[in-house]
């Protein structure tokens, strides 16, 4: 099977380094470490630059680099300026062309809620709805 793990609660400003972000890279972490015969990716957004060589590091050893994938999108696309409206939009397309580029069997968002005051972008079904997707539901103090 193929996994592919929307990691962005972990490169968020408002989560990486509160819960979200901590249980998002644990999760991802133990995921790789318990799952030896199924192939994971990672999937970083190129919105977040300051978090991906971090993240890439915590995956050491664990994971190949080869596995960890970066897309592009324009930004700002936070929710909490209208005018970012269109780009937002435009980058749930981005995202999630590039997630079924990865072919997965199974997608793993670590954190739906993100992109209020930040530049994350998550959706689901905006393109297909042929990939199953989990979604973790861990705080919603946000």
């Amino acid at each position: 099977m193929r996994l592919v793990i929307d990691l962005q609660g972990a490169q968020t400003g408002g989560s990486r380094q509160r819960g979200i972000g901590r249980y998002s890279l644990a999760i991802a972490q133990a995921l790789v470490r318990n799952a030896p015969h199924h192939e994971v990716h990672i999937a970083l957004s190129g919105l977040f630059p300051e978090t991906v060589e971090p993240l890439r590091a915590a995956f050491a050893g664990l994971l190949p680099s080869r596995n960890i994938h970066v897309w592009e999108t324009p930004g700002p696309v936070s929710r909490d300026n209208p005018a970012n409206a269109w780009r937002r939009q435009a980058g749930e397309r981005v995202r999630e062309a590039f997630l079924l580029g990865l072919e997965p069997d199974v997608v793993l968002v670590t954190s739906l809620f993100e992109g209020f005051e930040d530049d994350a972008v998550t959706s689901i079904g905006t393109l297909s709805l042929s990939i199953p997707t989990a979604v973790i539901l861990y705080d919603l103090i946000p």
